[in-house]
């Protein structure tokens, strides 16, 4: 049997009051896909982050490379290389030092944490601490508007 959820003591809301969802008229389901795209050289997604102009998917090895995809056709328009070992955290940030709007930042189990620039292809800040004894994973803090590379 299924039962309603307990009414909270500080609201509750009249069923006539809740909204109902309802089927789009512009949804449609596929039981395949839409658009598709893969890596070279048999490499296996290990994360994907959002930009404004692309999708970013990191690669297992051999390549540990990350692959810019066109989000319309998802064509691979561009290939980030530099972590020597497999990625660990792909993130889109808004912007790093309010210098860089929407950055893209990764970590790796090489011990580096770097803030790509897709204009340039390559990175335009790399992190590496003094001592590696595992592999850092960042994060971003939208209210302090920082990076945080933990390890």
């Amino acid at each position: 049997q299924i039962f309603p959820p307990a009414p909270r003591a500080s609201a509750t809301v009249p069923v006539s009051a809740m909204a109902l969802l309802a089927d789009s008229p512009a949804f449609a389901s596929s039981s395949s896909p839409i658009r598709s795209a893969s890596l070279p050289a048999a490499a296996y997604v290990l994360a994907i982050a959002s930009l404004p102009s692309s999708y970013a998917a990191a690669a297992s090895a051999p390549s540990n490379a990350i692959h810019l995809f066109d989000r319309e056709r998802l064509r691979n328009v561009q290939t980030l290389s530099g972590h020597a070992s497999s990625i660990t955290t792909l993130r889109s940030v808004p912007n790093v030092a309010n210098a860089v709007s929407h950055a893209l930042l990764s970590s790796g189990k090489d011990g580096t944490v770097r803030v790509w620039d897709e204009r340039a292809g390559s990175a335009a800040l790399r992190c590496k601490p003094p001592s590696r004894l595992f592999a850092p994973r960042c994060t971003y803090n939208s209210m302090e508007n920082a990076i945080h590379a933990c390890v």
